[in-house]
């Protein structure tokens, strides 16, 4: 009876010490799984403040802003996916804790319940044995098989349960395995999308800088192109200018023409007797025609006066081209610009503006005005002439035909004197302001 007691003994040891060697095991494995969670913790937390910190910097670059503000929300979630999957894990492993405990108190009464059902049936036997000492053997043997058949169904029970608590903690482990696995991805993707973003930042500085010498070179090229815009401009004006001065001469030079031939014809009318050079009649400062192709003498009187040319003979003719050249001689030295309407000077000076700089009025007419400008003025210039008048000022479109630099004289500094030809005026108006300010023709 001792020997069996001794052996039930021995076999509840060897439970215990099973059971307590399982628990180490399954301690030690629950303790490294924590160790891991906290070291993941630890990276998320690490993760976090990187991701933070690029989120600061990726508010000076809006092109990765989108991208990064997602990546981070993104990370966010899984972080907040990854607490929730350690609450679980550590909810998990307190339910372990509480299911071994309950194991462990659960064989604890198992081997009390033993103890006591042995030291009932070993005082029930020593009671027996004085009265039955015939069937000690029998009552015995009877103890052994209960005893036995306890013993094996406590340990089936016991082993049966260990090997339930041990699948659960295996299933439990290969769970936190697979989370930890799928940590460790997410981490592996917030470096890479990490990387990811640092490569984007820096290829966006490379971008920019590109960009700004791209800016650079466009703005000196925009800088040289307006040089030599201006540059042509200028060129543009000067000849304006020259052409307008060819112009110029050009009709003064079919004046002069025109009025050497009238001197000529004058001179091959007269007698033979009467051919000496006379003086030629003094020239008009101003011509007061609509047209120049009005004084010119008719083709068929032309005719006619080189006929008569022809009849007069070779000395006559030498007098005749000698009074003809003193005449155009004459007529250069005392020839003034031809003009489309009387021009009208005034007594007292008048200011008038020309592109909103003030000038003084020289004379005036209704087509036209001369100026001194203390401004400079160009040929071919666009202009606007404000003439002051009662209600209102008038208003004059036109251009500069010519311009010339006037040197300081006393009491009056340098200026530009220029002509100034009306495109756009108000001829009554104008009319009125020279009788009104009594102007001298």
């Amino acid at each position: 009876m001792n020997a069996a007691v001794d052996a039930e003994r021995a076999a509840v040891a060897e439970l215990q010490a099973f059971s307590s060697k399982d628990d180490d095991r399954m301690r030690a494995a629950i303790e490294a799984e924590r160790a891991v969670s906290h070291g993941l913790r630890e990276q998320a937390g690490t993760t976090d403040a990187a991701l933070q910190t690029l989120q600061q910097q990726a508010t000076e670059w809006r092109a990765a802003h989108d991208r990064l503000a997602q990546a981070l929300e993104d990370e966010r979630r899984t972080r907040g996916e990854l607490e929730r999957r350690c609450a679980d894990l550590e909810q998990t492993h307190a339910e372990q804790g509480r299911a071994h405990s309950g194991v462990v108190s659960q064989l604890e009464h198992t081997k009390h319940d033993a103890s006591a059902q042995v030291e009932r049936a070993r005082l029930e036997a020593s009671h027996q044995m004085e009265a039955l000492k015939e069937s000690h053997q029998t009552a015995l043997s009877h103890a052994q098989a209960e005893a036995q058949v306890l013993l094996d169904r406590a340990r089936s029970d016991a082993e049966s349960r260990l090997e339930r608590e041990r699948l659960a903690a295996q299933a439990t482990l290969e769970a936190e395995r697979e989370s930890v696995a799928e940590l460790r991805k997410a981490l592996d993707q917030a470096r890479h999308q990490l990387s990811v973003l640092v490569d984007a930042k820096a290829e966006t500085q490379m971008g920019a800088a590109e960009t700004q010498e791209a800016l650079a070179h466009s703005r000196n090229e925009i800088r040289t192109l307006r040089d030599e815009l201006e540059a042509s401009r200028t060129r543009i004006e000067k000849l304006a200018g020259e052409q307008a001065d060819t112009e110029r001469s050009l009709k003064r030079a079919e004046s002069q023409l025109k009025l050497v031939t009238r001197e000529r014809d004058a001179l091959i009318e007269q007698p033979p007797a009467a051919a000496a050079p006379a003086p030629a009649p003094a020239r008009p400062t101003t011509v007061e025609a609509k047209t120049a192709p009005a004084e010119t003498p008719a083709r068929g009187k032309k005719a006619t006066d080189k006929g008569a040319e022809k009849s007069v003979d070779k000395a006559d003719r030498s007098a005749d081209m000698s009074a003809v050249e003193k005449a155009a001689q004459a007529a250069d030295t005392e020839w003034a610009a031809i003009r489309m309407s009387p021009r009208y000077s005034f007594n007292e000076p008048i200011d008038v503006q020309i592109n909103g700089g003030v000038s003084t009025l020289v004379d005036l007419s209704v087509g036209g005005c001369q100026v001194l400008s203390a401004t400079s003025l160009k040929p071919n210039q666009s202009v606007k002439v404000a003439i002051p008048h009662e209600p209102k000022a008038i208003a004059c479109s036109g251009k500069v035909v010519w311009a010339k630099l006037e040197a300081p004289s006393k009491g009056r500094p340098s200026g530009y004197r220029a002509g100034v030809e009306f495109s756009k005026a108000d001829q009554a108006t104008i009319e009125a302001f020279i009788i009104k300010h009594g102007a001298l023709r």
